[in-house]
């Protein structure tokens, strides 16, 4: 699955080797963690997991993320309070 971004001086979709991508969009997705996390960047990774899990689920090829975010309860005391959530356009190859 590549994991793909907009490179404004190419104006295109690119991978993470910077070549261009030429595909198809056809769906986006949301993921959200559901537990809590210890560190922020725990919670991000499983996040991340669950988005490529859903986009291969759903038949993609590649994949955008359009938002990635954190989150922290407020909660007093709490000893996982980090959680996650993102959105990403999914692609299919032409």
């Amino acid at each position: 699955m590549k994991k793909l971004h907009f490179d404004e001086k190419l104006e295109s979709l690119v991978d993470e080797s910077s070549i261009k991508y030429e595909g198809k969009r056809f769906s986006t997705v949301y993921a959200r963690t559901l537990t809590g996390y210890s560190r922020p960047e725990d919670a991000r990774t499983e996040v991340l997991t669950i988005l490529e899990k859903l986009a291969s689920e759903k038949g993609a090829n590649a994949y955008e993320i359009f938002e990635l975010n954190g989150q922290m309860s407020r909660q007093e005391f709490d000893p996982k309070p980090y959680f996650a959530n993102a959105t990403a356009i999914l692609y299919k190859s032409k």
